[in-house]
């Protein structure tokens, strides 16, 4: 299995090597039994093997002879990359039936790829087939826009701009709201949602808000989800996202509309979580703890030493709760414009934080002057103070860990803390190393798998900020053993750059 780095790089050489016309690619990094789920235009082809991959390839470069990609977002987890491409051209060939019109076209490709034994097995693409016909300067007709909707993953419905009468839709629709196409064409669009005034004019806002560049709302601006209603009442949370386009017969509003119901309750039970962790555990470890501190100052002997055990797995399972509310503040931060924060000044922060709590600890820090980066303040901050604490628990030396146990403070940690640039991304990296034996290896083993089961799962979930925090700014992490301990590597790129 390759690295995310290698999975990448892969992805990248692919549509390097397209760029550049060399469709002999495709038998070279896809595998034999490839298979792809395809909305991009293909000339009618339903399944895409390599061959029919190399068909719709050879169309689209002949139709685009001056064919650029440029890649906007390529990032990895797991087995998995994720690509989102923008492809400009001139038509000066002809293109499914369309003679050479002159037009530039600027072409946005979204793509998911499956990597296994450094070969591209699965795929799943889609483009922005509307668009493209729109630069092309053709005119579909209702019916036309029928062949193009059909296969379409996502409920599509194509409405009169200026009435708001349905003029078509697509199978998606009929399977969300539970009614047939015979029962939505004809009627207002706002009749497949609530009956409620908030939809009405809706239809005539997005209109006016489509008509020079595509739009995309989920809410109302009180925050209000957006829902479609079902022929039973009850209601799916949808993402819309609508052009207006010039059909042969009208202009017409074109809605695409996504189901975010899953997103919708991953947010309730981390709401809930989250408040659970912040108000109801830490409450009631509070008073545990401070029950445990009387008994242990009250009793004496074996049963003083259990009451003092009772304070510090209090203490622990409190600790454990903070990290899981940071995850919170990971997905927050992010919402938020980035700027320039200051490495090397959160890693002091760090190290004064930590030394303040752990006497027995000797942070060593190294950095070639200022070291500034444009991201996100937050997820950089616990990822660091993470991968430190992680140190500081998994980096005593054979020597100090047999002493903890009988006087933890005469213990020493050896850390050593060293930044460097990193110029083609603009950005800094961060080494963190220890003295001692280090991260297990089943913990790390965890992490570069991205996932947990039954049989291999961690203790905490501190790594797991680390590479939640790293990723969300787009970073990496990785762990290296070493002849003196573990060094934990942090890749904080400038967010507005990609590889």
């Amino acid at each position: 299995m390759g690295t995310e780095a290698e999975n990448k790089a892969l992805v990248r050489y692919y549509y390097e090597e397209l760029e550049a016309g060399n469709l002999e690619v495709i038998d070279e990094v896809f595998s034999d039994d490839y298979t792809t789920d395809s909305d991009v235009i293909r000339s009618g082809i339903e399944d895409l093997g390599r061959a029919e991959l190399k068909v719709v390839l050879e169309e689209m470069l002949t139709g685009f002879p001056d064919t650029g990609i440029e890649s906007q977002i390529l990032l990895a987890e797991g087995d998995t990359v994720v690509s989102i491409q923008t492809w400009e051209g001139t038509h000066l060939g002809p293109y499914r039936g369309i003679p050479p019109s002159g037009n530039e076209i600027s072409y946005e490709l979204w793509g998911r790829f499956v990597i296994e034994d450094d070969e591209i097995v699965r795929a799943s693409v889609q483009g922005d087939n509307l668009g493209l016909f729109t630069q092309l300067g053709l005119g579909l007709s209702i019916e036309g826009y029928r062949t193009l909707i059909e296969t379409a993953p996502d409920p599509i419905v194509i409405t009169d701009a200026e009435t708001g009468r349905v003029l078509e839709t697509n199978s998606a629709t009929e399977s969300i709201v539970e009614r047939s196409r015979k029962e939505i064409i004809g009627n207002h669009q706002e009749e497949l949602h609530p009956s409620n005034e908030r939809y009405e004019g809706l239809h005539g806002e997005a209109v006016e808000q489509a008509s020079e560049s595509p739009v995309s709302v989920e809410t109302f601006p009180d925050g209000t989800t957006l829902e479609l209603e079902r022929d039973d009442g009850s209601r799916v949370p949808v993402e819309i996202n609508a052009q207006v386009v010039d059909l042969i017969e009208q202009e017409a509003l074109v809605s695409i509309y996504r189901d975010v119901s899953e997103r919708r309750r991953r947010e309730q039970r981390t709401q809930v979580l989250n408040r659970i962790l912040r108000h109801n555990l830490r409450n009631e470890l509070t008073v545990m703890k401070g029950l445990a501190e009387v008994l242990s100052d009250e009793l004496e002997g074996e049963l003083s030493q259990r009451a003092s055990k009772i304070q510090q797995k209090g203490r622990k399972l409190a600790e454990l709760g903070e990290k899981a509310r940071a995850t919170d503040s990971i997905t927050t931060a992010t919402t938020e414009q980035p700027f320039r924060v200051s490495v090397q000044g959160l890693v002091d922060e760090t190290v004064a934080e930590i030394s303040a709590d752990h006497s027995e600890c000797e942070i060593q820090t190294e950095f070639p002057g200022p070291a500034t980066v444009q991201t996100y303040r937050t997820p950089v901050k616990i990822a660091l103070r993470e991968t430190v604490e992680n140190a500081v628990e998994h980096g005593l030396t054979g020597e100090s860990r047999n002493e903890q146990t009988s006087s933890p403070h005469e213990s020493t940690t050896q850390i050593s803390i060293s930044g460097t640039p990193l110029e083609a991304k603009h950005g800094f990296q961060v080494a963190v190393e220890d003295s001692g034996p280090g991260i297990p290896s089943h913990e790390i083993e965890v992490i570069e798998q991205r996932e947990e089961t039954d049989l291999t799962h961690g203790s905490g979930i501190g790594l797991w900020l680390i590479y939640w925090a790293t990723s969300a700014v787009r970073g990496d992490v990785s762990f290296e053993q070493t002849d003196s301990g573990t060094r934990v590597t942090l890749d904080f790129p400038a967010v507005d750059t990609v590889e």
